[in-house]
């Protein structure tokens, strides 16, 4: 399930892989200096799309793409490849499935850490056995989820995907910056960080190392400070307000001076933006759920903690900014009418 897209009317070189195949004609480059690069850029680019999907490693929707470092590479093969099955006792290289409907592996920060192990790579079947034995689940049901982090996608499970990869980049040593499930890799995608240099800020908010949940960096999945929620209602417990400057503020350029509102670490960035007198670049956030969470305040469509804008108050309490965030269902109409980032 895909739980978020992000959209953005861009003319950002980062972006170039996704624009279409240049003219014969046209410059490569190699060929041209900065200006003339961003001049070629904006003329190709609309709007770009960051469509995201979480829980996935690389090997597990791309082992077997052609061309790409996949399973059947040395590197692959080195450590790590096969897996050692402590309730079957017997062991298990990656297999291929077939069903698109799987039970969902344990990536919990210290599930994972457990898993790759220093480095070894070895312990994913038993600690994910280990993890379901503890929690109650009979020997067949823990072996059978063990054995599942072995299995791999292949096109005909997740044809868009592969299409999307053969038409565009796909990267292959493309690595998560954080051992953690949802929460941390979704901020990641606006902030290039978790909460790093707010610890250096309000070093009292430190993320403890034992059994971590609420602090900086962001490790965990709670809720965020700020509603709507999809439960309904405010959780006991929820993450710190996020302070540090995110791809967003650098979007609005000389508009970022509408974060008025919880803006106390990022005075120096708005000042800057603003100095620099650049015109918005538009963006918005497309998440299923959220129109009937923040309409009807309760969506069980809408999982609260897939929203990295949420967990910024100064995103999330100043209007010019939270106003680019809508539901899944308003996307394909914003299409269809010309409307996004408008």
């Amino acid at each position: 399930m895909i739980r978020a897209l992000l959209v953005t009317i861009a003319t950002l070189p980062l972006f170039a892989s996704c624009a279409a195949p240049p003219l014969a004609s046209a410059p490569t480059p190699a060929n041209v200096g900065s200006p003339a690069l961003l001049a070629l850029l904006r003329g190709r680019i609309k709007h770009v799309f960051i469509i995201y999907q979480e829980n996935r490693s690389f090997d597990s929707y791309f082992g077997s793409f052609p061309g790409a470092q996949n399973l059947a590479s040395p590197l692959a093969q080195t450590h790590g490849f096969r897996q050692y099955d402590p309730i079957d006792h017997r062991w298990i290289e990656p297999f291929r499935i077939t069903s698109p409907d799987t039970s969902d592996s344990d990536h919990a920060r210290a599930a994972l850490i457990a898993k790759t192990d220093d480095g070894r790579m070895d312990r994913f079947i038993a600690a994910e056995e280990q993890t379901r034995l503890r929690y109650g689940q009979t020997r067949q049901a823990a072996d059978r989820g063990g054995v599942l982090t072995m299995a791999y996608e292949d096109c005909d499970m997740i044809p868009y995907y592969w299409k999307w990869a053969h038409a565009f980049a796909l990267f292959d040593h493309f690595f998560q910056a954080m051992q953690g499930p949802s929460t941390p890799g979704n901020i990641e995608i606006i902030a290039a960080q978790t909460g790093l240099t707010q610890l250096e800020e309000h070093p009292s908010e430190r993320v403890a190392s034992v059994h971590p949940e609420r602090g900086e960096p962001v490790v965990d999945d709670l809720d965020p400070a700020f509603g709507p929620y999809g439960s309904g209602s405010h959780p006991r417990r929820v993450q710190y307000d996020q302070t540090y400057a995110t791809v967003l503020l650098t979007l609005a350029g000389k508009q970022a001076v509408h974060a008025r509102i919880d803006a106390h670490d990022i005075h120096a960035d708005v000042a800057e933006l603003e100095r620099g007198g650049r015109a918005a670049i538009p963006w918005d956030w497309y998440q299923a759920g959220y129109t009937a969470a923040a309409v009807h305040g309760r969506s069980d469509a809408y999982v609260t903690h897939h929203n990295a804008v949420q967990y910024f108050g100064y995103l999330r309490e100043n209007p010019y900014f939270w106003q680019g965030v809508h539901g899944l269902r308003n996307l394909l109409p914003a299409i269809r009418e010309g409307r996004l980032g408008t």
